[in-house]
C-alpha cells in the first residue's frame, strides 16, 4: 500500500470509529433521559403535588376532600399533559423539570376555579 492508501483507511476507521463513538452516546443519552423517576424522586414530586394543592385550597378556604379532589385531578391532567403521559407513573427522568417547573406555576383552570366556587356558593 502506498501512504496515501494507508492515510486513506486510517482515515476511514477514524471516521467509522467516530460515527460508533457519536452512535453509542445518543444512545446512553435516550438510556439516561428515558429512565424511570427513583422512588424518592417520584415521591419527592407527589409531595410537591400535595403542597401545591394545599397552596391554592387555602385561596378558596374551607374545601371538602371532594372539592380538593377536583384541584388534584386538574393538577394532574396538567402533569400529564405536559409530560405527553398517560399516568404518572410513566413519567421519566427526561420530565422532571418540566413538570416541577409546572407545579410550581400551576394554578386551576377555570372552569375548575367555577366549580369550586359553585360548590361554596351552595354549602353557603
Amino acid at each position: 500500500l502506498s501512504p496515501q492508501e494507508k492515510r486513506a483507511l486510517v482515515m476511514q476507521n477514524m471516521n467509522e470509529s467516530n460515527e460508533k463513538v457519536e452512535e453509542l452516546d445518543q444512545r446512553i443519552t435516550s438510556i439516561e433521559d428515558n429512565a424511570p423517576l427513583s422512588p424518592s424522586t417520584y415521591g419527592y414530586l407527589s409531595r410537591r403535588v400535595r403542597q401545591r394543592v394545599g397552596e391554592v385550597a387555602r385561596g378558596f378556604g374551607h374545601l371538602s376532600s371532594k372539592q380538593r379532589g377536583q384541584l388534584f385531578r386538574d393538577i394532574n391532567t396538567g402533569i400529564k399533559q405536559v409530560a405527553g403521559v398517560d399516568t404518572r407513573s410513566q413519567l421519566r427522568d427526561k420530565h422532571y423539570k418540566p413538570v416541577m417547573d409546572f407545579i410550581n406555576d400551576w394554578e386551576p383552570s377555570t372552569a375548575t376555579k367555577m366549580i369550586l366556587r359553585q360548590y361554596i356558593t351552595e354549602s353557603e
